[in-house]
């Protein structure tokens, strides 16, 4: 009985393996083509899960890797603009902003900053908190 079974066993492990291929794609003539968006701002902070509290000042802080002389910087909840920050300000790869008190309480805040003239080169930063003062 138990040969049985192991000989049952044994028939089928090698019929289902002999089904199988040893396929390896090629991809050396696929059409697909990359396209590298690199973003000329990177901002540095807030980082994320950064903790800010209304009512508190704070720098906004950004790396450009080109000339960009005049920027916006945007305020976003999710993917909502909430307000802006500045508008066509001149690019110091940083500035000081106090959290207004009246924005609600969340951690899907983020910061968007733009060429003021193009307004095609942004970037956002990561996702920050603006929670209720301890």
């Amino acid at each position: 009985m138990l040969i049985s079974r192991f000989i049952i066993f044994l028939s089928v492990s090698v019929a289902f393996l002999s089904c199988r291929e040893n396929i390896v794609p090629d991809f050396s003539t696929s059409p697909v083509h990359e396209e590298h968006n690199v973003s000329l701002i990177k901002i540095t902070s807030p980082a994320y899960s950064d903790n800010w509290f209304p009512g508190t000042r704070h720098t906004i802080r950004w790396d450009v890797e080109k000339s960009i002389s005049k920027i916006d910087i945007l305020l976003y909840r999710k993917d909502i603009r909430i307000m802006t920050i500045a508008a066509g300000i001149e690019n110091q790869s940083s500035y000081d902003w106090i959290v207004p008190a009246n924005l609600n309480y969340s951690h899907h805040y983020r910061i968007k900053i733009a060429d003021a003239v193009t307004k095609s080169t942004a970037d956002f930063s990561d996702y920050f908190y603006i929670i209720e003062n301890p």
